[in-house]
This record gives C-alpha cells, structure tokens and sequence, in this order.
C-alpha cells in the first residue's frame, strides 16, 4: 500500500502548477505539486488568488498558472506574468472527456491543472495557447463598435434559410399515418405550396 505524503511548507518543490477558472466574483484553482495528483479545488477572490500565487512562489523554484481567455480580458495574465509566473491563457473549451454530461467550476479548474501539467511535461497539445497582445496594442486599437440595425439584405437571407429549412422538414418528415386534426390548416397549406421555391 502506497503513502501519500502532504508538503509542508517549508519544503520546496521544483514546479507548482495552478489552474485558474475565473469568474466575475471568484476564481476557483486547483494546485499541483511537481508529479503528484492534483489538490482539491479551493475558491477564492482576485486578491486573494494573486496572495496565493505569491505563497507558491516561496514553496517552488517555478510556477505555472493557466485560466481559458473569456470576457475578462488579459488583466489578470499582466498581472501574473507581472509576478514572474509563467502564465497561459488558453482557448476555451469543454473540459468534459468522458462526456459524462457534468459540468462545474471546480471539474474546470481540475481539468485545466491537468491540462497544464501535461504541457509542461512537453504535450504541446494539451490545449490551445491564446497569443495575448502586448498592452500597447490593445490601447491603439480602437475597440469594434456594435451596430444596432442589421441591413434589409441580412433579413432576407435568414427569411431564406428559414424557408429552406422548413420546406426540409416537411419533404423529409412527413407523417406516416393521418392524424386527426392536421397540424396545417388546408388553406395554409394550399398557400405553402403555391409559393415558388
């Protein structure tokens, strides 16, 4: 039967791996030591989690963090990278392997912790690396203005697609028996099918 000893603080290790889930109001990470298995998934606020990186960095000799990019932005990457942590920001994705339909903050931050140990190990295809721009390039950008109105044309092609899906369903969904009372009113359906196509 294998022992599994807990670091004490005193020890150091040489890498200390952390996924991050991020979130407006709490950040969920889950820690690894060098090879071991993953700890279990502590919550914490922003500053509270840049306090704990700092920890970290007094127990190992490096640590790597990891959150997926979101609406967030870059800051807290700046402010890791900032800290002398190595940091990714990766694309977003399901972190659901096994498809078992369960989805949480906490099997997130798990997930990505063993994503990143598998790329420091040298799997370059553990997950997607988001390119962060530097932060004198995301202020001369001028941030892309939402329109409002959609022009007429976009109305039509998607009265289009609607139609062509519709006249999909009823060619390849025909019922087989008759039912009672028809789904379309006779009327209705004469003009569906008077309409040219």
């Amino acid at each position: 039967m294998t022992t599994q000893t807990t670091p004490n603080s005193s020890e150091q290790y040489e890498t200390i791996k952390l996924g991050i889930d991020a979130h407006a109001q709490w950040y969920y990470v889950s820690r690894q030591f060098d090879g071991t298995t993953s700890q279990p998934v502590q919550k914490m606020t922003f500053e509270e989690l840049l306090l704990f990186v700092a920890r970290q960095q007094k127990l190992a000799g490096k640590v790597y963090t990891c959150y997926e990019a979101g609406p967030f932005g870059y800051h807290l990457h700046r402010r890791l990278e900032g800290m002398g942590v190595t940091n990714f920001v990766v694309q977003p994705q399901d972190w659901d392997d096994r498809g078992k339909g369960v989805k949480n903050d906490r099997l997130d931050a798990l997930a990505l912790c063993q994503r990143l140990d598998r790329s420091v190990r040298g799997n370059k295809k553990a997950f997607s690396i988001v390119r962060v721009p530097s932060e004198e390039i995301a202020s001369a950008s001028p941030r892309p203005t939402m329109r409002i109105s959609r022009p007429k044309t976009c109305w039509g092609v998607n009265r289009g697609r609607e139609d062509a899906l519709a006249r999909c369903r009823m060619c390849n969904h025909r019922p087989r028996h008759v039912l009672p009372h028809p789904p379309v009113r006779p009327r209705e359906f004469r003009l569906l099918h008077r309409r040219r196509w």
